[in-house]
């Protein structure tokens, strides 16, 4: 099955999408993609500041103000806990997860 283009817009709005690294590269490219189709976008990141500057920067690119961020630090399980209930307290659905967080370290510990 094929769908067209505006199908697929139709298909997107209202829908939620958790981005992961979304305030950054892959992350955010994919947050500014899905945004400009009419996704709802929730970005994960650390840092509020750097999350808030990422939406103003979606909004402005996209022309659309449907993104929100939560925090967490995904290298702490009990942070991935507490990001997993803030989420489900929050919204009603999810309907995509993208994962585009990544990590460069230069030694093991």
């Amino acid at each position: 099955m094929f769908l067209k283009i505006n199908q697929i817009k139709r298909a997107l709005r209202e829908q939620t999408f958790l981005i992961s690294g979304g305030s950054s590269g892959v992350g955010k490219a994919t947050a500014i993609g899905l945004a400009q189709k009419g996704a709802k976008i929730v970005i994960v990141n650390r840092d509020a500041t750097v999350s808030q500057r990422a939406l103003e920067e979606i909004a402005q690119r996209t022309g659309k103000d449907n993104g929100e961020y939560l925090i967490a630090d995904l290298s702490l399980q009990s942070s991935v806990k507490k990001l997993a209930d803030e989420f489900k307290n929050k919204y009603n659905n999810l309907h995509v997860l993208a994962n585009c967080t990544g990590a460069i370290f230069d030694e093991i510990k």
